[in-house]
């Protein structure tokens, strides 16, 4: 279809919205009708009363019909959202779906739908920010003229803000598309122009935010070392540590652990170091380097031990005890987990230890980790993700005895909220081991709206990747909270 023709379909948008007529069956002769559970979605959607909400209910339905290519209508369902913003980002994501679907010319034409919405919008920065993200999605489909462009806008549109800091924020990141595009020349002087910007600024956190921006990209360029220079400008050592951070992933793209490692040694906050290493080694372990991930798990560990101050150890801890319980070193992990004094972050680590035994397989060993956590929620929540586990496997019979123990459990845990968040999750899983009764019996007496939503749901989500669309419709119906209601009519659709 010509580009002229679906721009011009979107006018017709009050044609495509079910009117307050008797709305169309949302089965046929035992097939779902995937036209009538957008329509029904659309309608569900435009009674949300928080804007981004209602947007992100929208959105799904747009993308909905994208995904099967039916572009035209994904863009008369975008153009029904109010907030130009929103607006704009809905149709940046049907260019995306575009694009991947290798239709250059109608991500190209979503992307200049969305012009307007983004001209009309009243707050600078976020107008700035829209024009850089046009900027990203028009350097995706090849075209590096627009891209660059748009950028020009974006920089346009921030030059007269007057608050310093969100200044200085768009600039930076505007020299840092400009690099990212190939434009060296734009991109050290927009670089230049924030850095100045940042130097007199009086909010260190701020500041230090800029300066990460400008060292990531500058690293980037290959001048790590002054990088370097202008994070250790900053006066308060404890933000030091987004640059550095950022720059180690410069290094993993190219699986350079050691130099990863040097650089994450260089952040100053002892808490943020540990996150730093244990995040090293999760991509060395996902890329088959174990021995190299456990050298620097035991760095880490070793760190987190020397910390003084006994809220940043018990982070550290709880993080070390994660990263040994990921790479299979479980003893090592359960140890480092009971020398945690604070029971939240030790049950909270010996939680996560459980569920990797039982990933694993060793579900006896994962259950006597669960019996050893004290804390009702954390035993509670155990319980939950295991039997998940079991029913992976196509343990049924397992994973039964197990949720029972997790629902009785669940009674005791004092906080309601927290109760009512693991009902959330126990309601589900009784729809998929067939106790419809047991499953509606939990999720009604969820007092909390939107967890008792939530619930709902997840039962219907489970139908619908079981395909069985009948029994997701009717439990669609059941919600009452409009945005769920409409994601779940939405999401029977896309499947």
């Amino acid at each position: 279809m010509e580009r002229k023709t679906i721009l011009s379909l979107i006018g017709l948008v009050g044609i495509f919205v079910v009117s307050s007529c008797a709305a169309p069956p949302l089965m046929t002769q035992n097939k779902k009708d995937d036209s009538a559970l957008l329509s029904r979605a659309l309608n569900v959607a435009q009674e949300i009363e928080t804007p981004h909400v209602k947007a992100a209910a929208i959105q799904d339905i747009a993308l909905a019909h994208s995904s099967t290519g039916q572009y035209a209508q994904a863009a008369k369902v975008a153009d029904t959202i109010e907030d130009p913003h929103l607006k704009a980002f809905t149709f940046f994501y049907i260019a995306v779906d575009a694009r991947k679907n290798m239709r250059q010319e109608i991500a190209q034409e979503m992307i200049d739908a969305s012009k307007a919405s983004v001209e009309s919008i009243d707050r600078k920065y976020i107008q700035a920010y829209m024009y850089i993200l046009m900027g990203d999605h028009l350097e995706s489909i090849y075209n590096k003229e627009g891209a660059l462009k748009a950028l020009s806008l974006a920089y346009e549109v921030a030059k007269p803000i007057e608050d310093e800091r969100i200044k200085a924020y768009i600039i930076a990141l505007i020299g840092q598309k400009y690099f990212d595009f190939g434009d060296k020349v734009k991109a050290g002087e927009s670089i230049s122009e924030a850095y100045e910007i940042a130097q007199s600024l009086d909010d260190d956190g701020a500041r230090i935010t800029i300066i990460d921006m400008i060292a990531f990209t500058l690293a980037a360029d290959g001048q790590v070392d002054r990088a370097f220079e202008i994070i250790e400008e900053v006066r308060v050592s404890y933000t030091k540590a987004a640059g550095p951070d950022l720059i180690t992933d410069l290094y993993l793209a190219d699986n350079n652990y050691e130099k990863a490692v040097l650089t994450a040694n260089k952040i100053e906050n002892p808490y943020t170091r540990i996150f730093t290493l244990v995040r090293i080694s999760f991509h060395a372990l996902d890329h088959d380097k174990k021995d190299t991930a456990l050298l620097i798990l035991s760095r880490a560990s070793e760190i987190a031990k020397s910390i003084e101050e006994k809220y940043i150890e018990t982070l550290a801890l709880n993080w070390s005890a994660k990263g040994f319980a990921k790479t299979g070193q479980f003893d090592k992990a359960v140890k480092i987990a009971q020398s945690i004094e604070n029971e939240y972050n030790k049950d909270d680590a010996l939680e996560q230890i459980a569920i990797r035994y039982a990933i694993t397989g060793d579900f006896g060993r994962a259950l006597k980790v669960i019996d050893s956590i004290e804390v009702v929620f954390y035993k509670t929540m155990a319980s939950i993700e295991v039997t998940e586990v079991y029913l992976k496997s196509a343990d049924k019979e397992r994973a039964e005895g197990l949720i029972n123990q997790a629902f009785e459990i669940s009674k005791d845990i004092p906080d309601d909220l927290q109760r009512f968040k693991t009902l959330a999750l126990i309601a589900p899983i009784y729809e998929e081991l067939g106790q419809q009764e047991m499953a509606l019996k939990i999720a009604r007496s969820i007092e909390d709206d939107h967890l008792r939503n939530t619930a709902f749901f997840r039962m219907t989500s489970w139908h619908t990747q079981k395909r069985e669309f009948s029994q997701a419709i009717e439990l669609a119906l059941i919600i009452e909270d409009p945005y769920y209601k409409a994601s779940a009519f939405t999401q029977i659709a896309a499947r």
